[in-house]
This record gives structure tokens, sequence and C-alpha cells, in this order.
């Protein structure tokens, strides 16, 4: 797939907005929807060409949340969540945008099919709505410029070859030629629109970082001396305006790897109170070598990160730290959500009635819990893995059952052999309304034994009565999610 670098802003009244001295308004964070819609003109029915993609770089916990939306005559639409002005990635045919938007947009634009099915064309020709055309106009002109000034395809080559101290000088000296081209673009066509500079002065900036510091992290010689206050004296570790650039993201993991490899210079923190464990040790790191929204940003990504990863259980007591460490209410809700998942028993409602249930340590028998707690309505159990592929492709089907058979149905989803990490994401990347458990061993013996489990996935069909009327129920797809089972829909009606 061939990247293009046009970028699409839209930058709402109450969230970014330029004063009449066009000092720009520093970026807030508000999580809320942003609509992206649109027509593909001349469509035409071929491989890749009927759905577009969103990609949103998730800063809180390093992932990254995918949107899709079909094309039906010619025309798409896709609901998104941001959390503050940020970058994203637009997905079609050949192409890959990056596009800008804020919570509470809504990006119109008009697509030449052609454009994306292409690869001789260099750049897609996008019509966008009258309030995003400003700043777009400028992206649309200033970037392919910029990529043909300073496209380096033996930079990674580079990096691996020269001596970090030779490649950092390089890097940096690059970087200011890069500022010195975004100052003389500027001035020849009399640009005032402060935004567009403040995401371009940050894009490179941050650029630069990534890639001295990926350098210093290959550099196993030499990153334990390596000194960043140069590279700090040039970036900003937080500058009011970093959150709406990707390069700020992607940048801010690099920084944590490195700080993570780098040794703490005091025993006053976390790792004094709690233990000198390597959890608590990175904590203190962090919190040492970074400041402001960079040490907030690391920390919720450390803690994301660790939360569910292991056999053994995420410290409460280091979990209590982080309500003190981390003010920033979005990111405080997303670390706190996950744990709750994860470790404190009950029900935990997630969005869109998504319900994890975490009683399987306090039951020993899990089928007669399930059964006594439904009873009353048609239960369809699913029985599958993290790593089983064929359980996975099944479940984009869920939708449409959701759809046909409306909320007289309870599905209940129990996943075996499962990190619990891993787990929560794919529960909340598949978006799987019903009920999840993450089944012990002894659980799944259970399982195994009363529905005669050869493998996964299993399914089976419980009435309302509470009985179980068929422990080899259908599979809910045919053709590996591509349209719901008929014979499933035979087996649930008689049911209802």
């Amino acid at each position: 797939m061939q990247a293009k670098y046009l970028i699409c802003v839209i930058l709402p009244f109450f969230l970014l907005q330029c004063k009449p001295s066009d000092n720009a308004i520093i970026p807030k964070f508000s999580t809320g929807l942003v609509n992206i819609c649109g027509k593909v003109k001349n469509y035409k029915k071929s491989v890749n060409s009927e759905q577009v993609k969103i990609a949103v770089n998730d800063l809180a916990t390093n992932e990254q949340h995918i949107f899709e939306s079909k094309i039906i005559d010619e025309k798409f639409s896709i609901d998104i969540t941001l959390d503050h002005p940020q970058e994203f990635f637009f997905y079609y045919g050949n192409e890959l945008l990056k596009m800008f938007a804020a919570p509470g947009d809504t990006l119109k634009m008009e697509l030449e099919y052609a454009d994306f099915f292409d690869d001789k064309k260099n750049y897609p020709n996008i019509v966008f709505s009258k309030d995003a055309s400003g700043v777009n106009n400028i992206l649309v002109d200033y970037l392919p410029k910029f990529h043909t000034a300073f496209f380096n395809k033996n930079d990674a080559e580079n990096r691996k070859k020269y001596a970090l101290s030779f490649y950092e000088n390089s890097r940096l000296e690059t970087m200011e030629k890069q500022l010195d081209f975004l100052s003389n673009y500027i001035k020849e066509n009399k640009l005032k629109n402060n935004t567009f500079k403040k995401w371009a002065e940050n894009t490179i900036r941050y650029n630069a970082g990534k890639d001295v510091l990926s350098k210093a992290l290959l550099s196993k010689k030499e990153i334990h001396t390596y000194d960043v206050g140069k590279l700090l004296s040039e970036i900003n570790l937080n500058d009011n305006f970093a959150i709406i650039t990707a390069a700020y993201d992607y940048f801010l993991q690099y920084y944590q790897m490195f700080v993570l490899e780098s040794k703490s210079e005091n025993n006053k923190g976390i790792t004094k109170l709690l233990g000198s464990d390597q959890l608590s040790t990175g904590v203190d790191n962090i919190v040492e070598k970074t400041t402001g929204l960079a040490r907030e940003i690391s920390l919720s990504k450390y803690y994301y990160d660790h939360i569910g990863k292991g056999q053994n259980p995420f410290p409460e007591s280091l979990m209590q730290s982080f309500g003190s460490l981390v003010t920033n209410p979005i990111y405080k809700n997303k670390i706190q959500e996950k744990y709750k998942v994860l470790y404190q028993e009950g029900e935990v409602q997630l969005d869109g009635d998504i319900v994890i249930n975490n009683v399987t340590n306090s039951v020993e028998k899990i089928l007669p819990y399930l059964l006594k707690r439904h009873k009353g309505k048609v239960v369809y159990m699913d029985i599958w893995a993290t790593w089983c592929q064929p359980c996975l492709k099944e479940m984009v089907i869920y939708p449409k059952l959701h759809k046909q058979l409306g909320e007289d149905i309870q599905y209940i989803f129990l996943a075996t052999d499962s990190p619990p990490s891993l787990w929560y994401k794919k529960i909340k990347k598949l978006k799987l309304k019903g009920e999840h458990y993450l089944l012990t061993k002894d659980q799944y013996l259970e399982l195994q034994h009363k529905f005669y489990i050869d493998g996964i996935p299993h399914y089976a069909l419980v009435n309302k009565q509470g009985k179980i009327v068929d422990d080899m129920a259908p599979r809910p797809s045919i053709h590996e999610g591509k349209s719901i089972n008929p014979k499933l829909l035979e087996s649930i009606k008689p049911l209802l």
C-alpha cells in the first residue's frame, strides 16, 4: 500500500479556534464523535473497493482502533470517537491518507474512484466540504512538496550504519533544514493559519526525535551512556499542540522505551514504597524522566500495557498509585476500566451493551450458574479463544444476528486459554454485545465434558426454561462470517 502525504483538517470552533491575531487556542481533551462521510464518484465494484477504513491511534493505550464502512450506492459514512483534535488514517483502495478532525466534527468529501486504484496517480483528487477547505488546501499543496524535498529512502540504512552521535547530529541538521523549508513556505504563500504552522512544526520535530531515539535503542552499547539532553533541547516533551500530531504519539512510544532501558538515579518513588520489582521500577523511571503531559501519557501507556500481562495479577497497590500520578480523567477512566474488567469481582459494563462478568474465580461450576442466571431467555453460547482464527472469523456476523433476532437472545461468550489483556482487547475491537467470561481450566473441562467439545469454536443453545436443547449448535455464519447461518435461525426461531 502506498502512503500519501495528504491531511484533511477540520477544526471545530470550540476546540481549536484561531483568534483574530492568529494565535490558536490550546487543543482540549473532550471525547466525542466524528462523522466521516462521502461519495465515491464513478464507483466500480472490485477487490478492495467495497469499503473504506479509518484507523485511530489512542494516545493513552498505544492501541489503534479500526472503523469500517461499506460503500453503498457510491456513499459511505463512518462514526469514530476521538478524545481530542488529532490525526487519523483513511484507507481506501491502494491509498493511505492522513486526515485530521476533532470531537464534534462532520467531515464530508468526494472521492474519484480511479484516483485510488491507479498507481500512476501521485495524489488523489478529493473535494472537501466548504468548512474544511481552508486548511486542507494548504496541506494538499505543502505535503507533496515537503515529501519531494526530504524523502530519504536510505535513512533506515543510515540509522544502522552510523554511530549514534554522528546520526543524531545529521538528523537534527536535517530537522533544521525542514523547519527552514516550512518557514519559507509560509512566507512565500503568505499563510496566516497558525494551526497549520503548529501541526507542521511539531510533526517535523517529533519525527526527528523518534528517529534519533530509534537509533539509540538499536545501539545497545551506547544507550546507557547516551545523553538525551541535546535532543530534548530541540524537542519539547510537553508542547501544548503536541497532541494534534501523530508524530508525538510515535515519539513518546520510543521515548518511553528509552526511559525504561535507562537506570533510575534515585530510589525515592514508587519502588521504595512497593519494593524493587520491575513494574514499580518502570513507573519510577517514567516519573523521574518525564513531566507534565508526556508523563501522564507515558504512565497511561505503561499501565495499560502491563495490566493483564503475564500470569500474576497486577498489584493493587501499584494501581492505587496511578490515581495520584495521572490527573487526566479520560486517561484515568481507560486504565481503571481495564483493571476493573480483569481483576474486580462482579459485572463491568462497557459501551454498547457489552458486559464483562468476573465471577469465574468464585463460581465452582460455571454451567449451572449460567443456566440459572439467564432462565427466561433463549441463550446462545459461543466457546472461543483469542488465538482461534476460525472463532474470530465467525464473530463478525454477530451485529447482523442482533439486528435480525432482536433482544430476545442472550449471547454468552466463554473464552478459554486466553491472556486476559488480549481477551479484553478482542472484546473491545469486535464490539461483541452480550456477556463475557474468561474461563478457568476447570470450568473449560466442565463444559468440554458436558458439550462433548473436541475443538473450538463450539456453540450451544439453551431454551427459556434453562434447558440445553443443542450441545452442538450450528455456528453463527456461513462463508466465514459473510452471511448468517440459516440452520442457526431454524434452530432458534421455534424457541422464541
